[in-house]
């Protein structure tokens, strides 16, 4: 991976190269999609990307839930923005948690995904997009939002580095969200079985 700029900052999570740190991949911004196997659940329900996990978790009801698990994550995300989506009462305060849920299925316990985040090795992660989510994202034009979607990733991969710990010894944030978990088991007592 040879592709970040002079600063070692990965930024375009459109570009082919890093389109894996995507929430959208495997699919790419023309509508095709990989074909790589990639599965994340919410509340029980399989989906093939992030992005329409994360949409699923605004909404308590199951079956717009599932059906969301249908759509692309562009589908999903013209709903959501178009404001189609009643987004329940807790979701803001949780979604960093939801996030990060998301974000260890793909990374931690899928090792395709966990070999090509590390092979980002010390890169700065940026997701910056047009029209950005400027919680999770940079908007690319006016250069402003949070940023945290590549805070998380490199949390994560800083985690994947570390030799694994004795169970129920992770670190955790303020939040106290646990970053990573050593082993399937510890994820599904904090989150659930999966």
């Amino acid at each position: 991976m040879n592709n970040t700029n002079e600063n070692n900052i990965i930024s375009n999570f459109i570009d082919k190269e890093f389109r894996f740190l995507s929430n959208s991949y495997p699919y790419f911004p023309d509508g095709t999609k990989a074909n790589i196997n990639l599965e994340v659940k919410y509340n029980g329900i399989s989906f093939d990307c992030i992005t329409t996990a994360y949409i699923a978790s605004k909404s308590d009801d199951k079956d717009f839930q599932i059906q969301l698990s249908k759509m692309t994550p562009f589908e999903a995300k013209k709903m959501s923005m178009k404001g189609l989506i009643e987004t329940k009462e807790n979701w803001k305060e949780n979604r960093i948690e939801i996030m990060r849920n998301l974000l260890n299925q793909k990374f931690v316990y899928n090792e395709y995904f966990k070999k090509l985040l590390l092979k980002t090795g010390e890169a700065e992660l940026i997701a910056k997009d047009f029209l950005a989510d400027q919680f999770w994202e940079i908007d690319k034009e006016y250069e402003i939002g949070e940023g945290k979607l590549g805070k998380e990733l490199i949390q994560i991969r800083e985690k994947l580095k570390e030799p694994p710990k004795i169970q129920g010894s992770h670190q955790k944030k303020d939040d106290e969200t646990p970053l990573y978990f050593n082993n399937i088991e510890e994820y599904e007592k904090h989150y659930g079985k999966i």
